[in-house]
């Protein structure tokens, strides 16, 4: 490794990269650099603190031993030089190291300095800490807040208790109102039903009706001529009866007086309904009286009732407003739903479409694969082919390098050419395309016949 020294202040990039292993407070160690052209020994260290005025004392970062290392360093100045192995430049070596030296110096010189202030406000903070527990604060007054507070507090406590507590029985009202609504919806579902069903048995009782219309009619018809043929068996018995008369002779006997008879019957029974109403009156007193008292007992729950039922008119007034709401609910969720299923039909059929489009490019870019895997079963076609042509030459070769055993010359040429050869139909092999099919067979045919040929 090489380290390349720097011209600027005690923030340079070795001490920065050195600096973190030097912990304040801690004892600093020394090392003293002896002749640089011994770069291959090893630094021997020292513990103490840095010494004022002797700037041939160094620190080296953790007490790390520098082992087997050489610097590569530049001039220092103005005029940088090329960088020179070290055994070409001592002097500039000791030069260097002695800046290296008088930075580190510096840099711990300010360490030590930031340590002391350190020291320093830390007594300072110590004191404040100390003087600040000494005093004393008068607390009742903010006791007297702080119960207060607390007085609060419990209030609100118990306030979202409460609150808690009427939202729970608004729930389980609204439980029981979501339960009677789905009651009352099966209930008009069945009514609906029934109401279905009435209207069939309606559509068939009118059909029974024309029919038994269209039956009575001819029963009246019937009748009709029932009743014309009764009268004329009438006719036909008056007749017979007038052609034959019987005469019959009755002696009477004189009638009663029945007015008087009458009279004498009204008088009876007005004397019979004089006493019996004399006898019954008592009783009639008696049993108004039981009806009387009985009425006024049967008053209080008689009233106890109507209470009730105003009450319960009030619920069902009650009631049939929050189903008015529950419905405009519905209706507002209900076109809230129609919004939320038209955008997301609309939705729907963007994806559809963007779905549409991507399988497009996938056949598309299926028929492209289909092609250029044919393509390609083509191409390793034509590369077997070459590698069969490539062994033949070869085999050829060969047989020519047996034959041409006086010289060297050839042969070195030969296998040269065959090199290029192979190179050229690989090289060919992996940039070949559609179109440039024919041009390889062209050259392949073409080269091996130069190369025969040569």
């Amino acid at each position: 490794m090489y380290y390349r020294p720097c011209t600027q202040s005690s923030g340079c990039c070795w001490h920065a990269k050195n600096a973190r292993h030097l912990q304040p407070g801690s004892p600093a160690q020394a090392k003293v650099i002896k002749d640089p052209e011994h770069t291959g020994q090893s630094l021997k260290a020292k513990q103490g603190n840095h010494i004022a005025g002797n700037r041939e004392t160094r620190l080296s970062p953790s007490g790390l031993d520098i082992k087997k290392r050489r610097c590569r360093i530049t001039g220092i100045g103005p005029s940088r030089d090329k960088w020179q192995p070290p055994d070409l430049c001592p002097l500039r070596q000791k030069e260097t190291l002695e800046d290296l030296n008088n930075r580190l110096a510096a840099y711990l010189e300010k360490v030590s300095l930031l340590e002391e202030s350190n020291r320093h406000f830390e007594r300072k903070i110590q004191d404040l800490c100390e003087k600040r527990a000494n005093v004393s604060h008068d607390t009742s007054q903010y006791k007297k807040v702080i119960a207060e507070m607390e007085t609060q507090i419990n209030k609100l406590k118990m306030k979202n208790a409460e609150l808690s507590l009427e939202v729970d029985n608004t729930k389980l009202t609204a439980d029981n109102f979501k339960s009677k609504y789905k009651t009352e919806l099966s209930l008009l579902q069945f009514i609906t039903a029934d109401i279905k069903e009435v209207k069939t048995t309606g559509s068939h009782l009118q059909m029974e009706t024309d029919c038994l219309k269209v039956e009575l009619q001819m029963l009246n018809e019937e009748l009709s001529c029932l009743k014309k043929d009764h009268q004329e068996d009438i006719v036909k018995l008056q007749e017979d009866q007038s052609k034959c008369q019987v005469k019959v002779e009755v002696n009477s006997q004189p009638a009663n007086d029945l007015t008087k008879a009458l009279e004498e019957m009204r008088e009876h029974y007005k004397v019979i309904v004089w006493s019996s109403n004399k006898k019954t009156e008592p009783w009639l007193v008696s049993k108004f009286r039981q009806c009387n008292y009985q009425n006024t007992m049967a008053l209080e729950p008689l009233q106890t009732q109507k209470r009730e039922v105003t009450l319960l008119r009030r619920t069902t007034q009650n009631l049939e407003a929050e189903l008015e709401n529950l419905h405009n609910l519905k209706a507002s969720r209900m076109a809230t739903l129609t919004e939320t299923e038209q955008n997301y039909a609309a939705q729907l059929q963007r994806m559809q479409n963007i779905i549409s489009r991507r399988e497009d490019e996938l056949a598309k870019t299926r028929a492209e694969f289909k092609q250029m895997s044919a393509d390609g079963g083509i191409l390793h076609y034509l590369k077997d082919l070459l590698e069969m042509e490539i062994k033949t030459y070869g085999q050829l070769m060969d047989a020519e390098e047996i034959r041409m055993d006086t010289s060297n010359g050839p042969l070195r040429t030969s296998t040269s050419k065959q090199s290029e050869f192979i190179a050229v139909t690989d090289l060919y092999i992996s940039t070949l395309g559609r179109r440039s099919q024919l041009r390889l067979k062209q050259y392949t045919y073409s080269s091996l016949c130069s190369c025969i040929g040569a």
